[in-house]
């Protein structure tokens, strides 16, 4: 038995997921199908990649109703782990290296792809479910396979795959005296001496189906160009945001100024009839605020600064003083409060998307 002892057949599992049997027999046999699913090839850097969305309803509520499921199951995860963990930054992989002046960065190749069915079966079985059940997750959560990319599962499972293993190199490098994070397929190791962590992790990772990209595993000293989950990291007190951001970061806040001047958050009328200058300037305007609530949490004394140079009024409309983790919903209601009758076209508050019905707790299937 695991920690949540999801265990049980099929049936109980399908009552956890909030689903019927009846549906969750259709999902299973939908998965299978490639025309349950939308595949996109993005070429980038000379590789292609092929994304995967399930195209059919029914595959794609059991997926999100199973990535739900899964979601306790983080509480297992080395407080090390970071990447498509809840409550987790990218900031939490780079503070433990910040100063350090040796840092290594190992690559997983293929990272979801390298992922295969029998390991993902045993993952489940060591986490409590029975054979059905883990024969059940793994039909779901794999196409061909393997875990796809693109899926809301694969987050989730590829890091339950690896939990052993993240403990596993955190206990080998307190060993040497070296700090450890991951994030995704990027595994970084920092000390204060020169090390090679290469060997070791690649032996390991090799007895569980994966294996290190060679071209993109390097060692740096202090001084020379590395970054831990895009930030940089060889200031002593944090992390810091890279250049390139930062001069991005000035340009959008310099365009939005622009926009609110040139009166593109004031249009009326239905969304539908905007103009194509102001879906222009709205769609930057939430570009730029994403990028400024994400670098406030990294640098807030920079952000600060940027935004006061273009007065109070833009400030308090890109990052206001209490925006703290409110959804898209209770940001447009505030903007609609800043703005009042002059940017209408940005406070209107938009229909409210209605939530699944609230699934079973892990412990609850006995």
């Amino acid at each position: 038995t695991g920690p949540f002892q999801f265990r049980g057949t099929n049936a109980l599992f399908a009552t956890a997921l909030g689903l019927t049997a009846e549906q969750l027999e259709e999902a299973i046999k939908l998965a299978g199908e490639r025309s349950s699913y939308q595949f996109r090839t993005v070429r980038k850097r000379g590789k292609e990649r092929t994304f995967i969305s399930p195209r059919a309803p029914l595959l794609n509520l059991a997926q999100r109703r199973v990535a739900d499921f899964l979601r306790p199951f983080n509480e297992l995860l080395h407080p090390g782990c970071v990447g498509y963990v809840p409550g987790r930054r990218t900031l939490d992989a780079a503070t433990p290296h910040s100063g350090k002046p040796w840092v290594q960065k190992l690559d997983i190749t293929d990272f979801y792809s390298s992922a295969q069915d029998t390991i993902i079966h045993d993952t489940f079985v060591s986490l409590g479910a029975t054979q059905e059940v883990s024969e059940t997750l793994t039909s779901l959560v794999t196409w061909e396979g393997v875990l796809p990319t693109g899926t809301r599962t694969s987050p989730v499972v590829s890091n339950l795959v690896l939990a052993d293993f993240d403990f596993e190199c955190a206990a080998e490098a307190e060993r040497r005296n070296l700090a450890y994070t991951r994030y995704a397929d990027d595994l970084i190791f920092s000390g204060d001496d020169p090390f090679d962590m290469s060997g070791w992790v690649d032996h390991h990772l090799q007895a569980i189906g994966f294996k290190l990209n060679p071209r993109k595993s390097v060692l740096c000293r202090r001084g020379q160009p590395i970054r831990v989950a895009g930030l940089t990291i060889f200031e002593k007190d944090r992390p810091r945001l890279p250049k390139a951001l930062k001069r991005r970061l000035r340009l959008e806040i310099y365009l939005v100024s622009k926009d609110l001047a040139a009166g593109h958050f004031e249009s009326p009328g239905d969304e539908d009839d905007y103009p194509p200058e102001v879906e222009e300037a709205r769609a930057r305007f939430f570009h730029a605020q994403g990028m400024l609530r994400y670098s406030a949490g990294i640098e807030p004394a920079f952000v600060q600064s940027a935004l006061d140079k273009h007065g109070e009024e833009l400030r308090d409309l890109l990052l206001p003083a209490r925006r703290r983790h409110r959804d898209e919903l209770e940001l447009r209601r505030l903007l609609a409060k800043i703005l009042g009758t002059r940017a209408p076209g940005l406070g209107r508050t938009p229909s409210p998307i209605p939530s699944a019905p609230p699934i079973s707790r892990v412990s609850s299937v006995g």
